[in-house]
């Protein structure tokens, strides 16, 4: 056989490990990973593999790493050139963007099982957020963590003082109480937060905007069982940033898998049974599949989009700056103007993401993430960039707002899963057959815990399926 036509798949059993030449092999280096990837040029055979996983996000990436550790043969297809999914960092001029908004949380169980936080350097966010109103910036700030903030919270006009207590009775209680999912109460996150009877200003002005930041949907979209997860989550640690950017969590997952399992550039085209047909034109079989894409490219692999959830889209602007910011702390500012909300308002919250991880920006400038409350998807960038320093510049020093330049747009038409209660009364299969499984987001959580846990979901069942006990 040429050179050029072979191909490696790990445990396929019909192929031998070919030599490394460079005529038969891509090197891909790319910037998130630090670290070169080996993928196989194209070939036009069959082969036959033993578990395919179909997507290498934190999903497809959990379950490799479990197949790995118990000797299972995997290959794993990922279409794009890197590995992570939307947990992504591109560097852009010294600047390190990440994909849309997003915190690293070490207090998640799937990420104290399979993440080393203490190699992330993580940069800790001040615990609280500060809230843009029409009477200019309030704190509210984590009493339990910060109580030297307690007089300045407590005056703050956001909410009255029995608000304040209620979030502290109920911080207490998450955060002390075990979790149980009880999928047969379907409340959304805004009836929840309604029946404590938490003030309108409350709600509108910090769990409104703080909560569409976090899942990218509104009060009454969300699922109460996802806010209390991640409320019991920030009560128990800081909300960081990693200091090479977000993208360095899939990276490290990735770095213990065999590059020669994984196959970038690699999409699959449809699913026929077991039977992947790959972009390439190749042929995959293999014995068991796992989708591990998002909801959309799974209804399509599937030719069904029966219980499976839409998504919500998100667009985050970025800008640079050589200007002070204009807010000192590494802390979250949310839109809290209510009467915007209701007008041509489109920013959801902002914030300087060097004041909280340094490594963020070159050290002579500053990097401005400015999130919006939705993608509006018949502007186009440049009005919505217009848009967001016209609003902006009531926010803060216009001529400081003016100075800044634009870097670059993040549109994720995928962003996070639909959790409403309707789609909880009827949540998404995670197992197709007795060979083919399903993980995402989508399938547990819209949250990176959900990704993980949904992947190890999968992973236990394959193991189970083949015979192989676990114990994760």
């Amino acid at each position: 056989m040429h050179s050029n036509n072979r191909l490696l798949f790990v445990g396929c059993g019909i192929l031998s490990k070919p030599p490394r030449c460079e005529n038969s092999w891509h090197y891909i280096n790319h910037s998130r990973h630090n670290r070169n990837i080996c993928v196989p040029r194209r070939v036009s055979i069959s082969c036959k593999v033993q578990v395919a996983i179909v997507g290498g996000g934190m999903a497809g990436l959990t379950v490799a790493a479990i197949l790995q550790q118990y000797n299972v043969d995997y290959c794993l297809l990922e279409a794009k050139p890197y590995l992570g999914g939307r947990v992504a960092t591109d560097n852009v001029k010294g600047f390190l963007l990440d994909h849309g908004f997003q915190v690293f949380i070490e207090s998640y169980p799937e990420v104290r099982k399979f993440i080393d936080s203490s190699r992330l350097c993580l940069q800790h966010f001040e615990p609280g957020a500060l809230i843009r109103t029409k009477t200019g910036f309030h704190l509210v700030a984590d009493p339990f963590r910060r109580p030297l903030f307690i007089v300045q919270s407590i005056q703050s006009p956001i909410g009255n003082f029995s608000d304040k207590l209620r979030v502290a009775w109920l911080r207490s209680r998450v955060s002390t109480t075990p979790r149980q999912s009880n999928h047969k109460i379907f409340l959304s996150t805004e009836e929840y937060l309604n029946s404590f009877g938490f003030s309108s200003s409350m709600m509108e002005q910090f769990f409104r905007p703080f909560l569409r930041g976090i899942f990218s949907s509104e009060l009454q979209e969300q699922y109460f069982e996802d806010f209390l997860f991640i409320f019991s989550m920030f009560s128990k640690c800081y909300a960081s940033l990693p200091s090479k950017g977000m993208g360095s969590v899939p990276a490290q997952l990735a770095a213990s898998l065999d590059p020669h399992s994984i196959r970038l550039n690699t999409k699959v085209e449809s699913l026929r049974g077991l039977q992947l047909e790959l972009n390439s034109h190749e042929q995959l079989i293999a014995q068991k599949v796992v989708i591990a894409t998002d909801g959309p490219h799974a209804a399509q692999l599937l030719d069904s989009s029966s219980n499976i959830p839409s998504y919500y889209s998100s667009c985050c602007l970025y800008f640079s700056s050589s200007l002070p910011t204009p807010v000192s702390l590494p802390i979250l500012i949310l839109n809290g103007n209510t009467e915007s909300v209701t007008s041509s308002s489109i920013i959801n919250h902002i914030c300087f993401p060097n004041k909280i991880a340094p490594s963020y920006a070159p050290s002579d400038r500053n990097l401005v993430s400015v999130n919006l409350k939705l993608d509006e998807t018949k502007s186009s960038v440049d009005e919505l960039v217009t848009k967001a320093k016209n609003e902006l510049e009531k926010w803060f020093d216009p001529d400081l707002v003016r100075e800044w330049q634009f870097l670059r747009a993040y549109r994720i038409n995928s962003a996070l899963p639909k959790r409403t209660c309707a789609v909880m009364s009827n949540p998404p299969p995670t197992k197709v057959s007795d060979d083919v499984f399903l993980c995402g987001d989508y399938c547990d959580s819209p949250t990176l815990n959900g990704a993980m846990a949904s992947g190890r979901h999968a992973a236990e069942q394959v193991l189970s399926s083949l015979g192989i006990k676990c114990n994760l």
